[in-house]
């Protein structure tokens, strides 16, 4: 059963570093990602550890629980260090969508004058028709 359990360990590991590195030309940010995905990879590799131990020698053993107290003593550190940088990518999106929401604010009242406008136009036009009836009727009617 724990054989199981590494082994699915070990395949959720690369998955999530294969996602990782899918994530970098979706969000142009390589990075954070890279070192998200190598904190994974150092997680299988923590995982084929542990799977090698369980069939080693007692030498072998504490190499082993060595080598693994390193790599997630290294993973954490990844982890956390891609973490910050993953932060700088959503500060990019917020700043990036609450420009493009300026922009938007901008041309929504551009239209709403334009509009106004157009309209105030259309009812001079109208009132200058009615004011040309006028004259020429009042000019007809001398």
């Amino acid at each position: 059963m724990e054989t199981l359990l590494h082994l699915l360990s070990l395949t959720l590991a690369l998955s999530a570093a294969a996602e990782s590195l899918r994530l970098i030309r979706l969000t142009g940010h390589a990075h954070a990602w890279l070192i998200l995905a190598l904190g994974f990879v150092l997680l299988a590799a923590e995982r084929i550890l542990e799977l090698l131990s369980g069939q080693a020698s007692d030498s072998v053993y504490a190499f082993h629980e060595y080598a693994s107290d390193i790599l997630m003593l290294s993973m954490s550190a990844l982890y956390l260090y891609g973490a910050r940088r993953m932060r700088g990518v959503f500060l990019e999106h917020q700043a990036t969508r609450a420009a493009l929401q300026h922009e938007l604010d901008e041309l929504r009242r551009f239209q709403h004058l334009t509009v106004g406008r157009e309209l105030r136009m259309k009812e001079l036009a109208e009132e200058n028709a009615t004011l040309r009836s006028q004259i020429v009727a009042a000019e007809t009617g001398k």
